[in-house]
């Protein structure tokens, strides 16, 4: 059933940029999403999805005249992330409302950044307005694809785009200068996350020319997700059904796995992205100058981290300094931000003033080694260890 409805608001202000998709804003023009793939966590009760999902669908019908308001009240670069994690914006409802495009519209008018992830053929229907901001911004279209087997797409995500038709598209977008990505996520376990699978979907991704690969394992919320999923594994796969009772036995608040499961596909995947020479992570040149000083910094951080963590050490002081970065941010932000005169810039004078004279040490996480690297990124632009923990990645064995 689609339902119409008044919503308060539509563009969505992030605290914290998720340093993996890139998202300061993000837009939603629906709520639900008819691909209904059989693993999505939008079935997870704290999402409060009321209805039968993937069937019902709430359009927000004053979305548009909202979204023009807010957006002439944004007074901060950062990426516009368009649709949500229980939405796809190109859902098959998309085709006849139009919203995605519209909104899309507008953000090329504002010049701002986009991010979308989407499992649909028909964001090949927008590209025109991709390219444009990809020639004034940057534009990154990802595709979500958790196989490289046609039959398993078919049963575990059987509205979604066919994967040659995904790979197709990513390749094309490319041609046209729009930046894109791929997300393996999640891998099905017992389903997708093969060696052999994994290679033949990361060696698709290098022909098809994309900028990053990401990666991650399947989640299982308990409840509504959990036993419909479950449900589904019984009826169609029941051979699978006590290797899934096992490794999602601990009842993750968060719905993980058990901890070994993800050490050993992070074993596999990564040395098979070396091998295709992929980036992991939404690669600087993406964002380096579209996005504030200070967020740019702390997202820098941030992949540190995460790269060197695929050589098996541990570095969350890096994850931890760049939120701190951004909590500051944010909190000055509040201070100054409703004033008519405030432009982002004052926050990124400030952030200089601080790293030049020191006083940025006094923020939780960063130590003497880190300040290092952000008096170097303040003086000289760039983090020099960034790029070399890049070049370790791709070195590796």
């Amino acid at each position: 059933m689609i339902k119409h409805r008044q919503t308060r608001s539509l563009l969505r202000t992030a605290k914290q940029i998720d340093t993996w998709f890139l998202g300061k804003y993000q837009i939603g023009l629906y709520r639900g999403c008819q691909h209904a793939c059989i693993y999505c966590d939008g079935r997870y009760e704290k999402y409060n999805f009321e209805g039968e999902f993937g069937t019902d669908i709430e359009i927000k019908a004053n979305g548009l005249d909202l979204l023009q308001k807010e957006l002439e009240r944004v007074k901060e670069p950062g990426f516009t992330f368009i649709g949500s994690g229980i939405t796809d914006a190109y859902q098959p409802l998309e085709a006849k409302c139009r919203l995605s495009r519209q909104a899309l519209q507008m953000l090329n008018d504002k010049n701002m950044p986009v991010h979308v992830l989407t499992k649909s053929a028909l964001i090949e229907r927008d590209f025109d307005l991709y390219e444009n901001i990809a020639k004034k911004s940057t534009a990154i279209i990802s595709f979500s694809i958790t196989s490289d087997n046609e039959r398993t797409r078919q049963l575990l995500e059987p509205r979604t785009a066919p994967l040659s038709e995904r790979w197709r598209i990513l390749k094309a977008a490319r041609e046209r200068g729009i930046n894109t990505g791929a997300m393996l996520l999640p891998v099905i376990p017992f389903i997708s996350d093969s060696a052999e699978e994994m290679d033949r979907m990361l060696q698709k991704a290098s022909e098809a020319e994309v900028d990053f690969v990401m990666f991650g394992g399947m989640t299982l919320k308990s409840g509504r997700q959990k036993d419909f999923f479950m449900d589904f594994i019984r009826q169609n796969i029941p051979r699978l059904e006590p290797q899934f009772i096992k490794l999602y036995a601990n009842n993750d608040p968060y719905g993980q796995a058990v901890p070994p499961y993800y050490e050993k596909i992070n074993s596999i995947f990564y040395p098979l992205a070396r091998k295709y020479g992929i980036q992991i992570r939404i690669p600087r040149e993406l964002f380096s100058g579209v996005i504030p000083c200070y967020t740019e910094a702390a997202i820098l951080l941030a992949h540190i981290g995460d790269y060197l963590q695929t050589k098996g050490i541990r570095r969350k002081a890096y994850q931890y300094a760049g939120y701190a970065i951004q909590k500051w941010a944010f909190e000055l932000k509040k201070k100054i931000g409703r004033k008519k005169e405030f432009h982002y810039t004052q926050i990124e004078e400030e952030f200089k003033r601080q790293v030049k004279s020191g006083d940025i040490k006094k923020l939780s996480g960063i130590g003497e080694t880190i300040y290092n690297m952000l008096l170097e990124y303040i003086n000289t632009g760039k983090i020099s260890y960034y790029e070399q923990v890049r070049r370790d990645y791709m070195k590796m064995s």
